[in-house]
Parts: structure tokens; sequence; C-alpha cells
């Protein structure tokens, strides 16, 4: 009868150190766990904003780069067509200037 008393007396005890126990080890687990999902959402968040900076960076750099090729080609488009139109002018006012003067040379054979 004394066995069955302590028995009864101590097994309260056992199952709520028991209880108390495996409640710990589930925080533990379950705190690992959490643990580990937030830090894998940390991490995927970084990594989006790093790439989507990365990005970025490279899309205004290509813009940049577009701009400053087209204005280069621009002004060499602009500069070879003022080349060709100035040597255009300049050839046609030699000419005119060598029938005036063919003209005159010949008015001056005429008059000699």
């Amino acid at each position: 009868s004394n066995v069955f008393q302590l028995i009864i007396h101590v097994s309260p005890s056992l199952f709520l150190g028991r209880r108390k126990q495996e409640h710990e080890v589930f925080l533990a687990q379950f705190s690992d766990s959490l643990c580990s999902e937030i830090s894998q959402e940390v991490l995927t968040e970084c990594i989006q904003e790093t790439a989507a900076s990365e990005i970025q960076l490279a899309t205004e750099e290509e813009a940049a780069c577009v701009a400053r090729c087209s204005e280069e080609v621009c002004s060499r488009l602009v500069e070879e067509t003022l080349d060709k139109e100035i040597f255009l002018m300049v050839e046609d006012i030699l000419e005119a200037e060598l029938q005036r003067i063919q003209k005159y040379i010949k008015r001056y054979n005429q008059g000699i």
C-alpha cells in the first residue's frame, strides 16, 4: 500500500517533468525551424534586392552607352555631310572662278 501511494505521488511529477522536457525540445526545434525560415526569407529578399539593383545599374549603363554611341555616330555623320557639302561648294566656286578667268584671258587675247 505504501508503494502504491509512492507511485501515485511520484507519477505526476515524473509526468510533468517529461511533459516539460518534451515541451522544451519542441520549442527548441520550432525555434530552429523558425530561425531557419526567417534566415532564408531575409537571404532571398537580399538577393532579390541586389539583383534588382544590379539590373537597374546595367540598364542605366547600357542607356548611357547607347546615348554616347548615338551622339558619336550623329556627330560623325554631320561632320562627313558638312565636309562633302563644303567640298562641293568649294569645287563649284573654283569652277566658276576658272570660267571667269578663262573668259578674261580670252578677251585679253582677243584685244591683243
